[in-house]
């Protein structure tokens, strides 16, 4: 049973060729941020790369977000 609040996780049987369309995504996303050149772009562009590669790989995502946290920041 899951507790009050708790997303359930559907979980359900994919095809032989669904499996095999989500693993070329993956590799393809893999691939294609291997080959991103960090000083061709501005971080900006950078980060939306990113973030757009990995909405590819993940099977059913419509979409993907990065979140930049600065460590050491002084509080003012």
């Amino acid at each position: 049973m899951s507790e009050p609040g708790a997303c359930p996780t559907l979980r359900l049987p994919l095809s032989a060729a669904r499996a095999s369309t989500d693993a070329s995504n993956l590799q393809a996303s893999l691939g294609d941020l291997a080959t991103l050149e960090t000083g061709s772009l501005g971080f900006p562009e950078f980060l939306e790369r990113v973030a757009i590669f990995a909405a590819h790989a993940i099977p059913g995502a419509d979409g993907a977000g990065v979140t930049v946290l600065q460590a050491n920041q002084s509080e003012h």
